[in-house]
């Protein structure tokens, strides 16, 4: 992942650091990572996130935020069960859900946004994939006109909170 954004951020912006990228070994899944890229120019976040987005490999993809801002930590469930049972403990528990139970576009991964008590956002993810069940599937190219239905495949769009929501 750190390579990939690396490159593209190069072909942008010139010379960039990622900080807080997870190292996975060479072909291996590396769902729900999270990296901060630094850049040595001063740019909009929103128009170099599109321009990096479209030049990553379909299965990565760069939410913009502000600087020091934590958007969410994510955490594997090994089921689609799992899943729904997490979305019961959250409702019983009036936990406040930003979206899902649903499922990502890019990756066809489950998943289901919510905040803690703190505020935090945080997101149960069906680490299982479309890339998982089937290794042969063709891959999509998503481009930054596609963001919603790529990150909120059910509802084809973002909802406000996704964006504008950091702690």
């Amino acid at each position: 992942m750190q390579g990939h954004l690396l490159r593209a951020a190069a072909q942008v912006v010139g010379e960039a650091d990622i900080g807080g990228a997870g190292r996975t070994d060479s072909g291996v899944h590396a769902a729900a990572q999270v990296a901060h890229l630094r850049t040595h120019k001063t740019v909009d976040p929103l128009v170099l996130s599109r321009k990096i987005n479209d030049l990553l490999p379909h299965d990565i993809a760069i939410v913009p935020g502000r600087a020091g801002g934590f958007h969410h930590a994510a955490f594997t469930v090994d089921s689609a069960d799992a899943l729904f049972r997490a979305a019961d403990i959250l409702a019983m528990n009036k936990a406040r859900i930003d979206y899902g139970p649903g499922r990502h576009g890019i990756t066809r991964g489950t998943t289901i946004y919510f905040f803690d008590p703190s505020g935090n956002r945080l997101e149960a993810f069906g680490g299982y994939t479309a890339y998982q069940m089937d290794p042969d599937c063709r891959a999509v190219k998503w481009t930054t006109d596609q963001i919603g239905p790529a990150v909120f495949y059910y509802s084809q769009e973002l909802n406000e909170t996704f964006l504008s929501v950091y702690t």
